[in-house]
């Protein structure tokens, strides 16, 4: 019986009964020693206060192992790995086959700086599942009710949140290992899976959770005879998926470094498979694109930074991957033109319209080069382009080519183009006419007695009387 409750205890420390279990031995323990006890301490008195300091610790041992739980190295992506498992033999199996394999996997692809492999100890799986499953179904719930989850106030959420930001994991992995027997003895996974990250929009998530149900294998089983090639082929699944969905979820809170880390040589990992499971099929087809996008992410931040060679660095291995891809050759025009090459810009933007499809982020870059090179009849119809055509998130570009013009016309105010092209965008974009009158209105004071500016000039002066008249001055 006695071996019974320390199982008990030693396998579920988390729970309630175990506090009650504990207290139960040790009245068995009091009750077998007391009469030593009696001859150490006559008075009754103060053999129960010993006791009953026996067991204040035990309740002080018990809360502070209850809360707590095992924390991610700070900087590391956490994986946190919780399996619920029915006898001895398997958690021995999760742990030498199964989490040693992914840290093999980790370590083979110089990512232990980056990766931390976090294994809930068996003691206190049975309290983690019922915190994350509960957490997992109130998160679905809100989602379907199109409920802001990260600032509910429901029970649920609000443990998961405390127990999420003691562990600070990134990639949970929770579920259970069965063995059944079906003509043969075979394991069974049943395994769920979370990605955590700063709130994203809608569409954001939406991608990573669709993801998710692309890649994730919810159900995994192999015969006990090949236990060791089945744990490591979960393995190496597993492995896969948090790769991919952790870098995605990097790449989208603003860190196209860790997703590139990751991402970078997945395709070679992919090709171990022979032949490649159906669930990561998807991956290889969108491996590509991702990367792009990631390498032109990196290298706008270098254009931040002014950073030219490491630019064209990944620029060059965003094309490598894609050729013909749209991202690379509107970045490259941005590109093109800061290195002092404004008729390469212009080459390449003509050769992003080609790839262009409904995105009309080109028609502005165009428009700017034509300004740049005083080819004024060309800047002019492609603005009137512009006024006359919309896209997804053109908002974006604007704000984006507003804040840069504002900037250049700083950094070098003899570019009085930059005036004329904010007044325009305030104007026909923004309908902002206060502030479209007064860049209109410095163009046309500057440029008034410039010649080179007449066919410009005549435009403005044609606009101001626009803006008059819609504000009835």
């Amino acid at each position: 019986m006695e071996n019974a409750i320390i199982n008990f205890i030693k396998n579920n420390f988390s729970n309630p009964l175990t506090l009650l279990a504990g207290y139960f031995l040790s009245l068995l323990l009091f009750a077998t020693l007391d009469t030593f006890f009696e001859k150490l301490m006559p008075n009754i008195y103060v053999r129960f206060s010993f006791y009953a300091l026996l067991w204040f610790i035990w309740l002080v041992i018990w809360i502070l192992e209850k809360e707590k739980w095992p924390k991610n190295i700070k900087g590391k992506v956490g994986i946190v790995f919780c399996i619920g498992t029915e006898n001895d033999k398997q958690k021995i199996r999760i742990k030498n086959d199964l989490i040693k394999r992914i840290k093999e996997l980790i370590n083979s692809n110089n990512l232990a700086d980056q990766i931390n492999v976090i294994l809930i100890s068996p003691q206190k799986t049975q309290n983690f599942l019922k915190i994350i499953g509960n957490y997992f179904d109130k998160r679905a719930s809100c989602i379907s009710q199109g409920i802001n989850y990260f600032d509910h106030p429901s029970k649920e959420i609000k443990t998961w949140r405390k127990t999420h930001n003691k562990i600070n994991g990134h990639f949970f992995i929770w579920g259970n290992v069965k063995e059944r027997l079906e003509q043969e003895n075979r394991y069974f996974f049943e395994l769920d899976s979370l990605v955590t990250h700063a709130p994203l929009n809608q569409y954001r998530q939406s991608v990573i959770q669709r993801e998710f149900l692309n890649i994730w294998m919810k159900k995994i089983s192999f015969k006990e005879q090949f236990e060791f090639k089945g744990f490591q082929f979960s393995a190496d699944l597993i492995y896969i998926a948090v790769k991919y969905i952790t870098g995605i979820a990097a790449f989208f809170s603003g860190d196209p470094f860790l997703a590139v880390k990751l991402h970078h040589n997945l395709e070679n990992e992919l090709n171990r498979f022979n032949p490649i499971p159906q669930n990561i099929k998807a991956v290889k087809h969108k491996l590509k694109e991702l990367l792009c996008e990631e390498y032109i992410c990196i290298a706008r931040v270098n254009i931040e930074n002014n950073n030219h060679p490491k630019v064209k660095e990944f620029l060059n291995k965003a094309m490598a991957i894609k050729a013909n891809y749209y991202s690379v050759y509107l970045l490259k025009s941005i590109y093109d033109f800061i290195v002092g090459n404004p008729m390469e810009a212009l080459r390449s933007v003509k050769t992003a319209k080609k790839y262009s499809k409904n995105d009309g982020t080109w028609r502005y870059n165009e428009a700017f080069l034509q300004m740049y090179l005083e080819n004024w009849e060309e800047a002019v119809k492609s603005y009137k382009r512009i006024s006359e055509t919309s896209y997804t998130s053109e908002d974006l570009t604007i704000n984006e080519v507003t804040r840069f013009n504002e900037s250049y016309y700083k950094s070098n105010p003899e570019f009085l183009q930059s005036l004329y092209i904010l007044g325009f965008l305030k104007l026909k974009k923004q309908d902002n006419y206060p502030e479209s009158f007064q860049f209109f209105n410095e163009f046309i004071k500057k440029v008034k007695n410039k010649n080179k500016y007449e066919f410009l000039l005549i435009r403005a002066q044609s606009y101001m009387m626009e803006i008059k008249k819609k504000m009835n001055m």
